[in-house]
């Protein structure tokens, strides 16, 4: 399955893929036609590989953010119009794992949100937030709680609220797994997609993942 065109997102934020409809508020994100992007002047703050290889670099600005995906794609946000450019054509299902799970969250921690890397399960009114590095097992255990009566809200993305009591809310409300993780849970394919590389899963009614804090 395929995110909506029009995914609502952490803090009521709504997010456009490419082709949606025009959404009335501006200051909405939105996918938009491809177009050269230029990185500004200045050091980029580096995202490194457990290998220390950097694979991904991005320039925060009061007007735009630029992330360089290494050897992949340069994206610009443009903070007022919410236009997000890509600079070159991608595969659908690159550029929504890009969009969402990667440029999203710099977004909303550019919005001042204090984000982290998790997933969110919760049950009875409370939740738990786990959290790790990629492939430490963060969307397996989700998954497995989401199988024994919890309701899932992210696998990969949480903001973090000072609140009392405290709370958290997934980035975005998705689920995905590795094919392996899928074979380990007992997992049919059949109900989900691949995005890059991972099964997207989905759900009905109360088995589906929610965006809710």
């Amino acid at each position: 399955m395929s995110l909506e065109p029009v995914t609502a997102c952490s803090g009521g934020l709504r997010v456009a893929q490419r082709g949606a409809e025009p959404l009335d508020d501006p200051a909405e994100l939105r996918v938009g036609p491809v177009t050269a992007v230029t990185p500004p002047p200045g050091p980029p703050v580096e995202a490194q590989r457990s290998d220390e290889a950097v694979w991904r670099r991005h320039w925060p600005g009061e007007d735009r953010l630029v992330i360089d995906f290494v050897d992949l794609a340069l994206v610009e946000v443009h903070h007022t119009s919410g236009i997000v450019t890509f600079d070159r054509p991608l595969p659908a299902e690159t550029e929504e794992h890009l969009l969402f799970d990667h440029v999203l969250p710099l977004v909303l921690a550019h919005r001042g949100a204090l984000v982290v890397h998790g997933a969110v399960v919760s049950r009875a009114g409370r939740g738990a937030v786990l959290v790790g590095s990629s492939g430490a097992g963060k969307s397996t255990l989700a998954t497995f709680a989401w199988q024994h009566g919890w309701t899932i809200g992210s696998d990969d993305g949480a903001v973090l609220r000072a609140t009392r009591p405290p709370a958290a809310e997934p980035t975005y409300a998705t689920v995905r797994l590795t094919p392996a993780s899928a074979e380990l849970l007992g997992i049919d394919p059949d109900p989900g997609s691949t995005v890059v590389g991972k099964l997207r899963l989905s759900g009905d009614g109360p088995r589906a993942p929610r965006p809710d804090a």
